[in-house]
């Protein structure tokens, strides 16, 4: 099955390389703002007040940016008004219907482009995080406490990154649209909830985690990824079945 849908997402995938570039640039923004965030709490050298101003700012794009690099959020399908009225996915699935290929490939297919577009841009993230993090941080955390803080957020990214997907195959644009800004709009929620309830950011929440246990952390949070992937993938063959194509 995933050999059948790998040539489908290459295919899309090999087309997308200016958004692709545009995701991995944002990658390479959020990174920045979350280490200097983090070298920032470190090094101690503002007033609290501004530390956790700056860390809030990291707390909303960690949660609400990073699990957008599942999808090409720069592309013609998001960012053309004529999407709105084109239905770019929707054609997409009734061209892929048409040729008869089954509904567990399409749904692996789009998993797979997904993905693609994830690792790529969530390997700027890691590598960008690290690098930069290294010269202020080595001397007070190890490296290896620094890797499982970005893999934490790289797994909590990839549990919900596969709601792109998801979604994007049997709803309209304007649906898409729509859920997506609630989606934010949830998750800026949840983050001034949690940082109520925690009476301290998320970011710092993370961050006493990984001294804690750096290596399950890590662990548990790109287990809880995959696991995130499978289940958005057979929910979209179950949505897919339900599609009456015209």
């Amino acid at each position: 099955m995933l050999r059948d849908a790998w040539p489908i997402a290459w295919y899309e995938f090999k087309q997308r390389y200016l958004s692709l570039a545009m995701n991995m640039f944002a990658s390479l923004l959020i990174a920045l703002v979350a280490v200097e965030a983090l070298m920032r709490f470190e090094r101690d050298d503002l007033s609290l007040d501004n530390v956790l101003t700056f860390l809030n700012v990291a707390d909303l794009l960690l949660l609400a940016a990073l699990p957008a690099l599942g999808a090409l959020s720069f592309s013609r399908e998001y960012m053309s008004w004529n999407s709105l009225t084109d239905e770019p996915f929707l054609k997409r699935l009734r061209f892929y219907r048409m040729w008869a290929i089954p509904l567990p490939v399409i749904a692996w297919s789009r998993m797979l482009y997904m993905l693609l577009c994830f690792v790529v841009s969530m390997a700027v993230f890691v590598i960008v995080f690290v690098a930069v993090g290294w010269t202020v941080l080595s001397d007070t955390r190890p490296i290896v406490h620094l890797l499982s803080f970005a893999l934490v957020w790289t797994g909590y990214a990839a549990a919900i990154c596969g709601l792109h997907p998801f979604l994007e195959y049997g709803a309209k644009a304007k649906m898409i649209h729509l859920v997506s800004i609630g989606m934010v709009i949830v998750i800026i929620g949840a983050d001034l909830l949690l940082n109520y309830l925690l009476n301290k950011p998320v970011f710092l929440h993370v961050l006493e985690m990984v001294n804690g246990n750096p290596f399950w952390s890590a662990v548990i949070s790109l287990c809880a990824g995959v696991i995130g992937i499978i289940a958005f993938q057979r929910g979209l063959v179950r949505r897919l079945e339900r599609i009456d194509l015209p």
